[in-house]
């Protein structure tokens, strides 16, 4: 197996490539007689997994005289990022294998050229969208792509971008459908950044989560499943031939209306009784099916069953809630305003400490290597729980599922899953590779299985830390959809994905496979989410759909882009750093912070004064308690001129001083943002 380089570039709008050509290449012979076999099928990580055959090599490859690859560039895809912002995916192999002759050349560089053609694929045209998600745009789109300096020449942006009064459309009393009921046809009055689609039973049980979008700048908007099947009733006539079913509908209203309309994040609220799954076919699993919400943030691909070719590239970004109720709602809710407000009370250390459990080839193959060291380099402190003394031991010693869950809850930021798993449970501890008995941890201690030993305490119901992130490579932990009995576990239980979001010591957010997972390939595509979390792009959702983007070409890679899937809100920032607060300092920035013997009952912003302004003036806010602060200016095109305050600040009166020496007259707006009160208004620089 030779190894490869993905590379993906921006390129002119409604185009193609048409041909490569390679203009150069600096070589070396390396010395020797290589014997190199080819890639083999993955083992999955699967509780049930059965034994993987040699794949013996391809005579047709191997007795030629051609070197290979034929050519060291190849096009692996072409998509569209956010609707209309042409990608091309590269694959470049730095070797030429000569099989006959046994020998390997090492290509040092490669020099090529892309020639287009117009394209026939049509783009989806963004009519308006908030700077916060178009912020989340331009982040991503920065991450996705090798040749961010031609971002700039070829990104396709929306005809207008607008800073968003989140509090001018009575967050606390939101716009929520009632059950049954089916008002005007979307749009909204006002365009929603965040959409959550769910059951008109479920519609009412978001007012909490709302107000916490609205303290991060994000309006959130609630439309019903109902409303949708009601105004979209032909399903998906993106794909070819059309795909007439619930879930169709779903994807035509995101594409037709939603995401036009500035919708950038996504979350779909219920289980496949309630959003429906669209399922592709399992590329590991013969007759297998794979249920993916991949399909509603790609409104490109065809999805056809006989015709399919999903495209990669997200228009939106796509989390999930597998609920059926309104308790389980709200104890997602309580985790994430926690995580988002104050993780961990008084063990603040926790948001950069990693849980890894690990067992069986996962250990013994050393896959944690590179995610360990991009956690490493993050300055996050790791812990290990690994099966012992090996992975393969016939007898192995520990660890327990118990021991497991007592360490997660001393708080862990970050928990990775590293087993052999099943939509109930995974093995922590087996006999040799995967058998029996074994130890494992479960959704609930209630559940047990003859195949594994009793013990108590190794249920996710267990947990007492609320703010744990969970990246799982272990087969079916996410499988919502399952009605299979896998290893004595009877059907219809809850697999681990929800139990993790739901029970009140869990986290909130579980990234895990619906099916299969892959030994080898899955911490991949996990080092590249980790990538994108350490290089800045830290919403979970851009993270996890950049990471499918750039890793899910071949057919592995798209299986894997296709089975793994994020539960939890796609708009949720990942914490990298212990809270702490600091306060901008610039040219532009005097600043005098007023404490006051009396504090305020609730939270306040000012009108600046003087305003009309020239050159300096005072705003003015206060805060109820201790919170964090966000105080921002911008230009009537929306772009950021300063952060006054970017921190934490102790309840009181607080004032910031603004100097505008060097800025143009005109109007300019000023944004507060603390502890789930949000509040914009503006002033007038006069010179």
């Amino acid at each position: 197996m030779l190894p490869i380089k993905s590379i993906s570039l921006i390129v002119p709008p409604h185009s193609d490539v048409s041909s490569i050509v390679v203009t150069g290449t600096s070589q070396k012979v390396l010395g020797g007689k290589f014997r190199i076999y080819p890639a083999q099928p993955p083992v999955v990580t699967s509780s049930n997994a059965e034994q993987v055959r040699f794949v013996q090599p391809d005579t047709t490859i191997y007795n030629s005289a051609l070197p290979y690859p034929a050519s060291p560039v190849t096009v692996t895809g072409m998509d569209y990022f956010d609707g209309a912002t042409r990608i091309v995916h590269l694959q470049v192999c730095p070797f030429k294998y000569e099989p006959a002759k046994g020998r390997l050349t090492l290509l040092t560089q490669v020099a090529f050229t892309l020639n287009f053609k117009a394209s026939k694929d049509i783009p989806i045209h963004v009519r308006r969208r908030a700077k916060i998600a178009q912020d989340a745009y331009d982040q991503a789109l920065r991450a996705l792509v090798d040749n961010p300096e031609a971002i700039s020449a070829y990104q396709q942006r929306p005809d207008s971008i607008y800073i968003d009064d989140v509090s001018s459309n009575d967050i606390s009393s939101p716009n929520l459908v009632q059950p049954n009921s089916l008002p005007s046809p979307p749009p909204y009055p006002y365009p929603a950044p965040m959409i959550i689609i769910t059951s008109p039973g479920l519609s009412s049980c978001f007012t909490s989560f709302i107000n916490q979008k609205a303290a991060d700048g994000i309006r959130a908007k609630v439309i019903t499943t109902s409303q949708i099947y009601y105004y979209f009733p032909n399903g998906d006539q993106i794909s070819s031939p059309p795909i007439n079913d619930l879930a169709g509908s779903i994807r035509q209203y995101l594409s037709d209306e939603a995401y036009p309309d500035g919708c950038t994040w996504v979350l779909l609220v219920g289980d496949a009784s309630i959003v429906p799954i669209r399922y592709v076919p399992d590329a590991v699993t013969p007759g297998g099916m794979v249920p993916t919400d991949l399909y509603y943030s790609d409104f490109a691909g065809n999805w056809s069953p006989n015709s399919l070719h999903p495209e990669l590239s997200p228009s939106v970004f796509v989390g999930r809630l597998p609920f059926t109720s309104a308790q389980e709602v709200q104890a997602w809710t309580n985790k994430v305003i926690q995580y988002e407000t104050n993780p961990f009370p008084g063990n603040t250390s926790a948001i950069t400490r990693v849980l890894w459990s690990v067992s069986d080839q996962m250990e013994d193959w050393r896959v944690t290597v590179p995610d360990s060291e991009e956690f490493s380099h993050a300055g996050f402190s790791q812990f290990f729980i690994e099966e012992a003394p090996t992975g393969s031991a016939s007898s192995p010693t520990a660890p327990t599922g118990s021991q497991i869950i007592s360490e997660l809850n001393k708080g862990y930021g970050f928990w990775c899953m590293y087993h052999h798993g099943s939509p109930a449970h995974v093995a922590v501890r087996t006999c040799g590779y995967n058998g029996y008995p074994k130890y494992g941890i479960f959704s609930f201690d209630s559940y047990n299985s003859e195949q594994y030993f009793s013990e108590t305490g190794n249920g996710f119901d267990n947990t007492t830390n609320n703010c744990t992130i969970v990246y799982s490579i272990a087969c079916d932990v996410a499988a919502f959809d399952s009605t299979a009995t896998i290893e004595g576990i009877p059907t219809n239980t809850v697999c681990m994905a929800k139990a993790w979001l739901s029970v009140p010591g869990g986290g909130p957010a579980f990234l895990g496979n619906t099916r299969e997972g892959m030994v080898s390939y899955s911490p991949e595509l996990e080092w590249d989410f980790l990538n994108q979390i350490f290089s800045g792009n830290t919403r979970i959702g851009q993270a996890e759909a950049i990471s499918k983007s750039q890793y899910g070409y071949g057919s592995y890679g798209v299986f894997l882009a296709e089975s793994h899937n994020l539960f939890g809100d796609p708009s949720m920032i990942v914490r990298t750093s212990l809270p702490s607060g600091s306060v901008a300092q610039s040219q532009f920035l005097q600043k005098k912070e007023v404490s006051s013997e009396r504090i305020p009952a609730i939270f306040s912003l000012s009108q600046n004064y003087p305003n009309p302004f020239n050159p300096s003036t005072t705003i003015r806010f206060g805060l109820p308690y201790d919170s964090r602060v966000t105080l921002k200016v911008y230009d009537m095109l929306g772009r950021e001129v300063l952060a006054l305050v970017d921190g934490y600040l102790n309840a009181g009166y607080h004032e910031v001083r603004f100097d505008g020496t060097k800025l143009s007259s005109g109007v300019y707006f000023y944004r507060l943002t603390a502890g789930g009160f949000v509040s914009v208004k503006k002033m007038l620089m006069m010179k």
